[in-house]
């Protein structure tokens, strides 16, 4: 068996992935449009600032049974970001409102798997399948202290998995140049219910 696994297992890696989720905004209502330096009546400011560093997993697998046939794999875990932050509020100003807040994105983990065919030296054949796990991706707030103005958000995405096809042709017509062509399809990953005039 060790024999088998050392002859044709030509590679295999794994890594480690560092994210980093930074979230920050500010919101203005009631500000004179006309005069922005001059107050309104009324006049409400938010504000949200926070950070988070997470890790996902990456591995990938070639196998190669001949000259001529090979597959692979390579698989992310993804990750889910937590990101705790400060949110306020203003009035005219004034601090009116203060809580923690998280806000929670999924970092969705995908998957490819692919096999080459070289039938000659000079042509190369590839094709692979790719999924990505949308679905259950999120854009959830939770306020800890919720009050007038800071108030919690539900996730309004439902994506599903994204599937994705792509089909490759190289021929080499010398040692300085090579023909490409390529085919590609894809699923889409948004919801109707996600699709607003800005997208």
């Amino acid at each position: 068996m060790w024999w088998i696994f050392k002859k044709y297992l030509k590679s295999f890696r794994c890594g480690l992935n560092i994210l980093s989720g930074l979230l920050g905004g500010e919101t203005k209502l009631g500000v004179n449009a006309l005069h922005p330096d001059v107050p309104s009546a009324y006049d409400l400011k938010t504000e949200i600032s926070g950070n988070v560093l997470v890790f996902e997993g990456v591995a990938g697998l070639k196998y190669t049974f001949n000259e001529r046939w090979s597959v692979a794999t390579v698989f992310r875990t993804g990750s889910k970001i937590e990101i705790e932050c400060d949110a306020k509020s203003y009035v005219n100003g004034v601090m009116f409102e203060k809580s923690d807040i998280t806000f929670k994105v999924k970092q969705s983990p995908t998957s490819t798997i692919g096999a080459l065919y070289k039938p000659n030296k000079k042509i190369k054949l590839s094709a692979d399948f790719s999924q990505t796990w949308w679905n259950g991706f999120s854009n959830k707030i939770t306020v800890k202290n919720p009050s007038v103005y800071l108030t919690s958000q539900p996730n309004i995405f439902d994506w599903p998995t994204l599937l994705k096809f792509r089909l490759g042709l190289e021929r080499f017509v010398d040692e300085s140049f090579s023909s490409l062509l390529g085919y590609a399809f894809d699923t889409p990953a948004i919801d109707k219910n996600s699709i607003d005039f800005s997208t």
